[in-house]
């Protein structure tokens, strides 16, 4: 494996520090607040505002979890969201980028 290739194949260093600082939070914190979830997911993909959300991208195409459902997270943090969804989200960005990475 040379120096640019790491364990995160061919993605640029700045997406493979992001997805190890998210890993961080998953393993060590219980609570994630709205700030530090968008900082966690704008270090690893763009967000788009559309309506009342902000849709994460990827090389043009929506994120989407191993089912097929869009990842997206509210403009701002509303009293219904639970951290657990912001959790979920946060695991479907690592699945998402894992899935993606694997070279055959």
């Amino acid at each position: 494996m040379s120096k640019q290739e790491n364990a995160f194949g061919n993605k640029p260093r700045r997406q493979a520090d992001g997805i190890s600082k998210i890993e961080e939070v998953l393993k060590n914190c219980h609570t994630v607040n709205y700030q530090e979830l968008r900082k966690l997911i704008e270090g690893v993909y763009p967000l788009e505002k559309r309506r009342n959300y902000f849709f994460i991208k990827s090389g043009g195409k929506y994120v989407r979890t191993r089912n097929g459902k869009i990842l997206r997270i509210p403009l701002s943090h509303s009293r219904g969201l639970s951290t657990s969804f912001y959790r979920d989200v946060l695991k479907g960005i690592i699945d998402f980028f894992y899935g993606n990475s694997i070279q055959v």
